[in-house]
């Protein structure tokens, strides 16, 4: 296992990275008061963990303290927006007439209080995070600590380095909004004592290099297809699963390497599935490649791998087999790109294909027609104002309709949940 070196990461695998941690960014925060020696900890190029809960507000006017963190995020929780849905009034038919509740001898109703969440606007991002220190800033007596919210994957320690590109424009309207808002008065809900405790005091330890292979490891089966596809991975014992995925691949690998090191990409025929790199072999925390797997091509599929343990890594095998996974990325990227945009989004999810994360369960119907048929298709990419995908199973003759077709598919939530529809004719 070598250590990671930015320099040998291919841009495009650093950029998707980015890619994912900045469109849509905003700044929540999050003011406390701190002593000289705990403003004076924070450093420029710092990565802090942060084990529990990190609350902020979206709400944001004049500075309450000493020191104010600027939380730079686009994946944290609107907790806010959450209790905004779930607070709302009695319908008139369903609530008692005040003329029954004073012949009852009932109090009068008061107006119900908002939640906490919904005054204060409070955010939240997930336990075990990662933020990156990318500015110290004292102005008008108050210091700004600019946090950058990194991958929730193991994708944070591309981090570690500075890369000026990606942080220097954050740390120019960090610091412009900051100024802006110096002389603004304080939020008064934000006075709240319950907010107050949850949000006082320092934010997250230094990061260090992390728990150790075997700590870190997960089942496959407990991974989403968008963890895995551009992943490297650790899987424990996997040579065995290597030797009988195929009759040619029996004698395949090094004596005392059982594990391997694979990359995750998702394949146009056999779909979701880890592609060998290398035999490997656990030495201490880390590990030692064999690499002996170079050209063979070897494709596991998602399917076989459920139980099987494995772990995200981030280290030097990026570098060393960048000019490899390039070239899966290249072989497996999607006529259209767009395709990327459409993995990322969760609320289908239910209906996606568990080895091809690109197949969904759709009704295929007609006005003609009165019962629909269920199919699969395949997402495609976007065509006009629908999502293209192709039917890959026979449906009912009379909807005129052959399998191999491309057809417009539209989601639609009924309540229940959610539904794939094609309308063909």
């Amino acid at each position: 296992m070598a250590n990671l070196d930015i320099a040998t990461i291919p841009q495009w695998y650093l950029q998707r990275a980015v890619d994912d941690m900045v469109p849509g960014l905003s700044i929540y925060v999050r003011d406390t008061d701190l002593s000289p020696e705990e403003t004076a900890s924070y450093q420029a190029g710092q990565i802090l963990e942060v084990a529990d809960p990190l609350c902020a507000t979206k709400r944001v006017l004049g500075p309450a303290g000493n020191v104010r963190f600027a939380i730079m995020s686009n994946h944290m929780e609107d907790l806010g927006a959450v209790a905004a849905e779930t607070f709302e009034a009695h319908a008139e038919d369903a609530a008692p007439s005040l003329r029954d509740l004073i012949s009852a001898g009932a109090d009068l109703p008061g107006q119900e209080e908002e939640p906490g969440a919904m005054r204060w606007g409070l955010m939240q991002a997930a336990g075990g995070g990662h933020f990156k220190v990318i500015d110290v800033f004292e102005f008008e007596g108050v210091t700004q600590i600019a946090l950058l919210h990194l991958p929730d994957d193991e994708r944070w320690r591309l981090f570690a380095e500075e890369i000026p590109s990606v942080e220097q424009p954050l740390i120019d309207t960090a610091r412009e909004r900051f100024q802006d808002k110096i002389a603004a008065p304080v939020i008064v809900e934000l006075q709240d004592e319950e907010y107050c405790q949850m949000t006082a005091g320092k934010v997250g330890i230094a990061a260090e290099d992390g728990l150790g292979l075997g700590a870190r490891a997960r089942k496959m089966g407990d991974l989403s297809f968008r963890s895995i596809a551009g992943g490297l991975f650790y899987l424990q014992n996997a040579m065995d699963e290597v030797r009988a995925s195929d009759e040619a691949a029996a004698g395949l690998g090094t004596p005392g390497f059982p594990d391997a090191l694979c990359y995750g990409v998702i394949d146009a025929e056999t779909g979701l599935c880890l592609y060998v790199l290398s035999s490997a072999k656990r030495v201490g925390d880390g590990y030692e490649l064999a690499a002996d797997m170079e050209g063979m091509g070897l494709m596991l599929p998602f399917s076989a791998l459920a139980e099987m343990l494995a772990t995200e890594v981030v280290d030097g095998s990026v570098g060393q087999f960048a000019e490899e996974i390039t070239h899966l990325e290249q072989v497996t990227a999607p006529e259209d790109p767009y395709l990327y945009e459409l993995r990322k989004l969760d609320f289908f999810d239910e209906l996606r294909h568990s080895q091809h994360p690109d197949w969904v369960r759709a009704l295929v119907a007609n006005d003609e027609v009165e019962q629909p048929s269920l199919a699969w298709m395949r997402i495609d990419g976007v065509s006009g104002q629908d999502v293209a995908a192709t039917l890959l199973t026979d449906v009912a003759p009379e909807l005129k309709v052959a399998k191999g077709q491309q057809l417009p598919l539209q989601f639609h939530d009924t309540g229940d949940g959610v539904m794939a529809v094609a309308i063909v004719g």
